[in-house]
């Protein structure tokens, strides 16, 4: 999510530039003047960054570079008209590298060394944003019925950061919270498990409006992945840049909630709670981990000289939290009756414990 940004200190003389952009920038510039700038000699772009719009938004930035170097209006023409730059979507969960005995494993089931060994779930999507006439030339189209080429990618990326993402980021602060390590723990674990599906199906599905049983059909297949026992998937790298997926992943459906139903996603509400009550949790001599989040010191600050457990304390922490409009884009106070239960489920983590506090709100949506 972050491989798509422009680096105003870039420079194409540093040969190669450092970032991903400029790096593409450089590459384009040479095939340009290699062929002439001839129109036939563009290429395909597919970024992969979990970024909306990523290939419009590649497409600027490598534009705004071409004019800060002065590469000439030839290139920036032959960018523009000979290249294409498709926003694609893709969806899979990616562990990662096995280490230690389980490496050892699947090399002695494999026969061979692979220093490339990465483990990934069996399902797979990737969706690319491109017409009929794209769509024939594309030499991968129909080769594998993971790859869907469409004219409109946003309901695909609607379903997967609004339900897998927004998902992992409401239910993870609590997660952690009552000990548990893994996806696949959390969702075989009986009172999680409620938890989540409220989180998923009762109230992330229903604010997508557009195509409501594949919606069902997406969050029914995200509880089945988040439960396979094959991928070890931390709980604590999903809060990696925590404060910014909230707001991208999380917020809008609390948005679309209130605005549809009238009433807070309650679940997702003890997610927010959770997640303030976590850096809190984050200081002194028994603090839990806390990944790098470029918000974390802030919302640490909040609760400097201030008590969990005190009423007074906790509703001065959430309202500085919930004001924040610069990190959150809106004011949540303006949101009706949300600080008043953040109040709420914060002080009764503190009292019943985290566990009692999931599973009390488990049985009230039930």
């Amino acid at each position: 999510e972050v491989g798509i940004v422009l680096d105003e200190e870039d420079r194409i003389d540093l040969n190669p530039p450092r970032s991903f952009p400029g790096k593409l920038t450089a590459a384009l510039f040479e095939r340009a003047r290699a062929f002439d700038f001839e129109p036939l000699r563009g290429l395909v772009v597919l970024p992969c960054e979990l970024v909306e719009r990523n290939g419009d938004t590649l497409r600027d930035i490598v534009l705004d570079l071409a004019s800060r170097w002065g590469l000439g209006r030839d290139f920036t023409s032959w960018v523009a008209e000979a290249n294409t730059f498709c926003n694609t979507l893709v969806d899979r969960i990616v562990p990662g590298t096995p280490g230690g005995a389980d490496a050892l494993q699947l090399e002695s089931r494999l026969g061979y060394h692979d220093a490339l060994l990465t483990v990934a779930e069996p399902y797979r999507l990737w969706a690319i944003e491109g017409d009929d006439a794209f769509a024939r030339r594309f030499p991968l189209t129909g080769v594998d019925p993971g790859l869907v080429v469409t004219d409109n990618i946003e309901p695909f990326r609607d379903r997967k950061v609004r339900i897998l993402n927004g998902t992992h980021t409401a239910m993870v602060p609590a997660a952690i919270l009552a000990g548990l390590k893994t996806v696949s723990e959390a969702i075989q674990d009986p009172e999680f498990n409620r938890f989540i599906e409220n989180v998923a199906i009762r109230e992330i599905v229903p604010t997508l409006t557009s195509d409501p049983a594949a919606a069902l059909r997406f969050g029914r297949d995200v509880l089945e992945r988040f439960a396979n026992p094959f991928i070890r998937h931390n709980l604590i790298d999903i809060t990696f840049q925590q404060t910014s997926k909230l707001r991208v992943r999380v917020l809008p459906t609390l948005t679309a909630y209130t605005a549809r139903f009238g009433s807070l996603p309650k679940s997702i509400v003890l997610g927010l709670a959770a997640f303030i009550l976590y850096h809190h949790q984050s200081r002194g001599r028994d603090a839990i981990q806390v990944p790098k989040d470029d918000a974390a010191e802030m919302w640490e600050r909040l609760w400097e000289g201030r008590s969990a457990s005190d009423a007074e304390d906790v509703r001065a922490v959430v309202e500085a939290f919930a004001g924040a409009e610069a990190i959150w884009g809106l004011r949540l106070d303006s949101i009706s009756g949300l600080v008043e239960a953040l109040v709420a489920d914060i002080l009764a983590v503190q009292t019943l414990g985290i566990r009692a506090a999931v599973e009390h709100r488990s049985i009230a949506e039930d």
